[in-house]
């Protein structure tokens, strides 16, 4: 599967319908040499909307579907092996009935997430790099990061006085 924002070297899924639910189960894609699984239902009457996903692929070669803000957010991290992330998400779709909705303020507000990644390793100023992992949370428009830790490796520095 490739498109101008997204390349999958593999996807495979099942999925049934029973109204008004809709699940996808068993998701498997292979994208930027690694991994995405994860399953999701949508109650068709309601627009709720709940997944699980673990991925352990580039998120950078996936930022042209991300916002700007989210890929300039993004665009500061790096790291020698993609970090591994698991999470559930659930959010309420805008109404089927609007063509234009204003996403950040419909279903921004709705979007619960919950999850762990681990480890994220990103060259800061002084650092070498600094390994980092966290369970996080995020909903009333708030992040929580509750356990994050990481260490510092630092750079090797040498002057002449």
């Amino acid at each position: 599967m490739r498109s101008s924002k997204l390349q999958a070297e593999a996807v495979a899924l099942r999925r049934s319908w029973r109204a008004p639910e809709l699940q996808i189960v068993n998701l498997h894609a292979g994208l930027y040499q690694g991994n995405l699984d994860g399953s999701a239902g949508l109650d068709v009457a309601t627009r709720v909307l709940n997944g699980v996903l673990a991925s352990d692929f580039d998120p950078h070669k996936a930022s042209p579907l991300l916002t700007q803000a989210a890929q300039h957010w993004l665009a500061q991290f790096s790291w020698e092996q993609p970090p591994h992330l698991k999470a559930e998400i659930s959010l309420v779709l805008p109404q089927w009935t609007n063509r234009h909705p204003d996403w950040r303020a419909e279903v921004q507000p709705t979007l619960r997430l919950q999850g762990e990644f681990k480890p994220i390793a990103a060259p800061i100023a002084m650092c070498r790099s600094i390994a980092a992992h966290s369970h996080f949370g995020y909903s009333n428009l708030f992040w929580r990061l509750p356990d994050l830790a990481g260490h510092a490796a630092r750079r090797r520095h040498s002057s002449r006085l």
